[in-house]
């Protein structure tokens, strides 16, 4: 049986989270939005009855939302270096970092970049939160193109079987016949 960072036996790495290898001194207080969809489309068979079901992949985690709370002066200015880290540069697309956290690694998710900050709002304990909200990055994947099939290619189509070559003889000598 597989098995991983459990919160029963050492909840210690829950209650902590890293973003690009930083440890933000800030308190996790949730993390919500763990989740893994597949993409699946549903279609009527055709040529038979009924329906078939085909696996597109895996879709990004896109509301990974992390609270966060500054009960001091130190942690407040946590908060600042944060934003600041997770921050898009120069109109850029904001950075993409790795994520250290047993609930989002435990389902995949390793690498992130910033979807939506809300805060800071202070809270009735008169400390101060946040909310992190990020999304799973997906490196893109270059998929090699195979040679063009042979309908496609331009000029005479190549006989690929028995069948075809014996009907490319006959239409050959069909055309020699009517010249």
């Amino acid at each position: 049986m597989a098995t991983g960072p459990n919160p029963f036996r050492a909840p210690d790495p829950w209650r902590v989270v890293k973003l690009g290898g930083w440890q933000v001194p800030a308190f996790l207080v949730a993390i919500n939005g763990v989740k893994i969809e597949e993409a699946w489309e549903t279609q009527r068979a055709i040529g038979a009855s009924g329906w078939v079901t085909v696996w597109r992949g895996t879709k990004p985690t896109e509301d990974l939302k992390l609270t966060l709370e500054a009960p001091t002066e130190a942690t407040f200015d946590a908060l600042y270096e944060l934003y600041t880290r997770l921050a898009p540069k120069n109109g850029q697309r904001p950075p993409t970092v790795s994520i250290e956290h047993p609930a989002p690694n435990f389902v995949g998710i390793k690498r992130v970049s910033r979807k939506l900050w809300e805060g800071p709002r202070q809270t009735p304990g008169l400390s101060w939160q946040v909310d992190l909200t990020l999304i799973q990055y997906f490196p893109l994947v270059v998929v090699p193109v195979g040679p063009q099939e042979p309908a496609k290619l331009p000029g005479e189509p190549k006989p690929t079987d028995a069948g075809e070559k014996m009907l490319a003889v006959l239409a050959s000598k069909i055309s020699e016949l009517s010249q």
